[in-house]
């Protein structure tokens, strides 16, 4: 029987579980404490200490503090989980990197900054090494695998039998816990099941990574066609360019942007504070995270000594990609799949270059409109303001964010590949692959 599905009894005026009592419960009176199945998570340790002390007059301090600990531990302050909740594209892999490598290489600077980090024993499920914490998240989603998740609920449930043990271990440690899943960002997160599954703690904070939109939409536009390629080649869903997934996704993928996503935590009431991380304002996402925001001197100091870094799932243009998915589907290309589709994107890249086939005005391309362009800077114009007031007036304001989307202007443009396979143009090139 489950914790929250179990006929219950009252502790504290809350309700708890008699029949999950394991033999480390102590009784003191009418009052009973055992694990973390029916810890309240609405009352703290300390909360519970005061309850003993104000309900037994005269009771030894130690005595009652000794009561507490299979549920507690008592001494500093109350512990908290961070959950740190992406975006995608804003730094999570490389902070899920460092960690992980950081385990496997049995670093103890967490310990030393007293932060314990879930592993896959902890949370098994699909994914596993640095993306462990995605079975998390996608066991926080309402409903699971049909809210677009890879653990379904039985598959969930493998994590709430284990995932209890390390938090209650962790909370009678004093330990804060870190998270780090990009896809804590999706609209349909539960609170109320992620508060569930982190009890006992009562303290969760969060902590997002803030990009400007329109880098942001290029790069997670990319990280998805690279995910769906073989859907493409298959030709199992259509294969869209930057310009049509944005002009047909752009109102839902606004719903998993930084501050969008902040607030729904915000809203949520069962976190304790939601702050943001300026990757702008910022050249190590790792050290303002470790060394700022959450000031962990000695995993501060590993990161600032590190001599290596990785350029983790780094992002790259599709258009080839396309070009050569839609010449094959249209039968202009005989041996095309998914093994050798980035180097035959290569090689016809090169190949257009070489013989300069669209001359000094390079291929046919459709844009995104102005009217949305410049939507766009108002958007980003009115969030840096409100979110990071200071540094956007000290830093040039809306003259930083234009200054921004001139470099980036070629990347509001998509390849028109059925302007370019319908002229012929390739015809001999793509004959010969």
């Amino acid at each position: 029987m489950s914790c929250d599905d179990a006929t219950l009894t009252t502790t504290f005026g809350r309700q708890t579980s008699p029949s999950s009592l394991n033999s480390e419960h102590i009784i003191e009176g009418e009052i009973r404490y055992c694990g973390y199945c029916p810890f309240d998570i609405y009352v703290t340790c300390d909360e519970q200490l005061e309850k003993i002390m104000n309900g037994k007059p005269g009771l030894d301090v130690m005595k009652a503090q000794k009561s507490l600990l299979p549920t507690c531990g008592l001494e500093g302050g109350e512990p908290y989980v961070l959950l740190h909740v992406g975006p995608h594209k804003t730094g999570t892999t490389s902070i899920q990197n460092f960690i992980f490598e950081s385990i496997y290489y049995n670093k103890t600077f967490f310990e030393e900054d007293n932060f314990a980090i879930p592993q896959y024993q902890d949370m098994p499920g699909r994914f596993d090494k640095e993306g462990t914490w995605l079975n998390f998240a996608h066991c926080m989603l309402h409903n699971y695998n049909k809210d677009g998740g890879r653990m379904h609920q039985q598959a969930c449930n493998g994590v709430r039998a284990v995932l209890p043990s390390f938090m209650q271990k962790s909370y009678n440690a004093k330990r804060n816990v870190l998270i780090v899943a990009e896809d804590l960002d999706r609209k349909t997160i539960d609170h109320q099941r992620l508060q569930y599954y982190l009890r006992p703690y009562k303290r969760i904070k969060v902590i997002a990574s803030y990009r400007r939109l329109h880098e942001w939409l290029f790069s997670f536009y990319n990280q998805i066609v690279q995910l769906y390629l073989k859907r493409y080649i298959r030709n199992e869903t259509d294969y869209p360019s930057f310009v049509q997934w944005v002009e047909s996704q752009y109102s839902n993928f606004l719903q998993v942007h930084t501050f969008a996503v902040a607030e729904r935590y915000r809203n949520s009431g069962r976190i304790e504070s939601v702050e943001v991380i300026n990757m702008h304002d910022t050249a190590d996402i790792l050290e303002t995270l470790f060394c700022d925001f959450l000031e962990t001197p000695v995993s501060c100091k590993a990161i600032q000594n590190r001599t290596k870094v990785r350029n983790m799932n780094k992002g790259r243009l599709h258009d080839y990609d396309r070009l050569c998915t839609e010449a094959m589907l249209s039968g202009k290309i005989q041996n095309f799949h998914l093994a050798i589709s980035k180097r035959v994107a290569k090689k016809l890249e090169a190949d257009i270059t070489k013989h300069n086939i669209f001359g000094s005005e390079g291929y046919p391309k459709k844009c995104l409109n102005q009217t949305f362009l410049d939507q766009l800077i108002k958007t980003e114009m009115e969030q840096e303001e409100a979110y990071f007031p200071e540094w956007y007036r000290k830093n040039g304001g809306l003259e930083m964010i234009r200054s921004s989307f001139e470099k980036a202007n070629s990347t509001f443009c998509s390849m028109d590949v059925d302007k370019i396979l319908d002229s012929g143009v390739l015809d001999k090139i793509l004959k010969g692959y």
